[in-house]
């Protein structure tokens, strides 16, 4: 069975012409204010049914605005199969134009694998939940990242 490794930060990955994964959509949690110390935003794909989830003292603002992360396999040459997808416990992001950080964790993927004959393509969304503090510990902005997938298929 062959792996390979595919980072979400790519717009698509080949892994000898074989499986293609495009980047349909990155994780973009909405707007949120922060309303005390701390909270969470969670981006749930459980069913085919995309939530935005707060907790603690977060207030989601701009409540349609957001979405999983939105992958693509697809395989010109051939019917493969993806037996599994494996997930990273955790994925670090980085304000722009600062230092401040940023986790996403409990990153989840729907449908869960396998994905049988991806020769036309099949979509998988993925959701997962950031830690937020206050403004001076995570200021507002662009948080950027890379995460790691991978991918066993035959």
């Amino acid at each position: 069975m062959p792996v390979f490794l595919a980072l979400l930060a790519a717009q698509s990955v080949k892994a000898q012409s074989e499986i293609q994964v495009d980047i349909l959509n990155n994780f973009n949690f909405g707007k949120v204010a922060i309303t005390g110390w701390s909270g969470s935003v969670s981006i749930e794909v459980a069913n085919g049914v995309f939530n935005r989830v707060a907790t603690g003292s977060v207030e989601l603002k701009n409540l349609g605005n957001y979405s999983p992360a939105t992958i693509k396999f697809s395989s010109p040459n051939k019917n493969y199969d993806v037996l599994q997808l494996i997930l990273p416990g955790q994925v670090t992001l980085t304000r722009q134009g600062g230092s401040q950080t940023r986790t996403i964790y409990n990153i989840t993927a729907w449908p869960s694998p396998p994905y049988y004959h991806i020769k036309k393509g099949f979509t998988v969304y993925m959701g997962g939940t950031i830690q937020l503090a206050d403004y001076l510990v995570n200021p507002g902005g662009i948080y950027t990242g890379t995460m790691s997938l991978t991918v066993v298929y035959e």
